[in-house]
């Protein structure tokens, strides 16, 4: 009788497996009716918000980059060659030819002691800068060129 009962009970969990298995879409029935991205081609596709690229804009392989761990996060020197210019026509975005190295620098906004401040915005995008390495393809835009130094507005890994 035990073996019976014991038997009936395996079968009855596996039935219960094999109708949930044949479901298209096992959550389906969860989160009030929403979509959970299986039926769709793209479901399973990166959420995160992406730069959309614009026209002073460019795209490039860093060469070299030169930095200390005490200076953190400032790096002493950066070039990248450009792969792909900026298609603005207005300076200073017009000054990068696609092939040609740069050399590029941040405006930090300082403390009173000399060092990047952290608690001003503009300054966190340019933390990343000290975290690439050479090789690293990278997009950015130009704020400005002052007295022949190109001075970057935002420059990330791609």
């Amino acid at each position: 009788m035990k073996r019976v009962l014991l038997l009936s009970l395996v079968m009855l969990c596996a039935l219960g497996l094999s109708i949930g298995y044949a479901q298209d879409d096992p959550f389906a029935g969860l989160g009030g009716g929403e979509d959970s991205g299986l039926g769709t081609p793209d479901g399973a596709s990166s959420i995160r918000a992406k730069k959309k690229a614009s026209p002073q804009t460019f795209e490039g392989r860093v060469q070299a980059i030169v930095k200390n761990e005490k200076d953190f996060p400032n790096v002493k020197q950066l070039k990248v060659k450009i792969t792909k210019a900026p298609s603005a026509k207005k300076a200073p975005h017009k000054e990068l030819k696609k092939g040609q190295v740069y050399e590029f620098s941040v405006d930090w906004a300082l403390n009173k002691d000399g060092k990047p401040c952290m608690k001003k915005q503009e300054n966190v995008p340019h933390v990343g800068i000290f975290f690439m390495e050479k090789g690293d393809k990278v997009v950015g835009e130009l704020k400005e060129v002052k007295d022949g130094k190109y001075i970057l507005k935002f420059l990330e890994r791609k």
